[in-house]
């Protein structure tokens, strides 16, 4: 009477592991698919950041739900600078005259001031006091385009006047910060005279903007 072979113990149990591997790959597989990661070599991709900045509130006290955030809108060197309402609970002056292209002189309660822009600092144009620099007749002819007999708005940080006793502002027109859009367009540079900072995070953005489209004094 023949009596039945028993498996050997040894391939039985290879045979277990061969089962036990092929459980896990199926089990990896499963939950790579669920999490939604790329297949190995494929291509990793993210969306695009777009930030919206948003002004602080103003000395006054104001918060910055009276002066809507600006966003972005096509303009015509780059997008530009620009809220969704008028700015309230500012100065109104006129712009009677552009010096360069980060100071105007104004008329604002029936006197004559120059107002220096916060936050930048644009090319020197050609004087009888000092040369002129790159980019300074183009930073001036901006500036005259977008604010020349215009009404605007006067936005105050901190201090009032600098050391000259220029007006120290953020300039409004039609909805548009002035002072960063001369940024975006690199008509000027980004600069931080503390303690008038309110908007430095912001415009250092803006800087970067320009500087990797190679607009204005970064064409250079």
């Amino acid at each position: 009477m023949s009596r039945a072979r028993r498996p050997s113990p040894g391939r039985a149990s290879s045979r277990q592991w061969q089962y036990l591997a092929v459980l896990v790959l199926l089990l990896v597989a499963v939950l790579w698919q669920r999490s939604g990661l790329p297949e190995p070599g494929g291509e990793v991709t993210s969306p695009e950041r777009t930030a919206t900045p948003t002004p602080a509130a103003s000395a006054s006290g104001s918060s910055s739900s009276a002066r809507p955030s600006p966003t972005f809108s096509s303009g015509a060197f780059a997008p530009a600078v620009v809220i969704s309402a008028t700015p309230t609970g500012m100065e109104v002056a006129r712009v009677v005259q552009v010096i360069d292209g980060d100071t105007v002189r104004v008329e604002l309660d029936g006197r004559r001031s120059l107002v220096r822009y916060i936050g930048l600092d644009a090319p020197e144009v050609e004087s009888t006091r000092q040369a002129g620099e790159p980019g300074g007749n183009e930073a001036t002819a901006f500036n005259q385009e977008m604010v020349a007999g215009r009404e605007v708005h006067l936005e105050r940080d901190i201090s009032d006047t600098d050391q000259y006793g220029r007006l120290l502002r953020y300039v409004w027109v039609d909805g548009v910060m002035v002072n960063a859009e001369l940024i975006r367009q690199g008509m000027a540079d980004g600069r931080e005279y503390p303690p008038d900072v309110r908007y430095a995070g912001w415009f250092y953005d803006l800087e970067g903007l320009a500087r990797r489209e190679g607009l204005g004094i970064w064409s250079r």
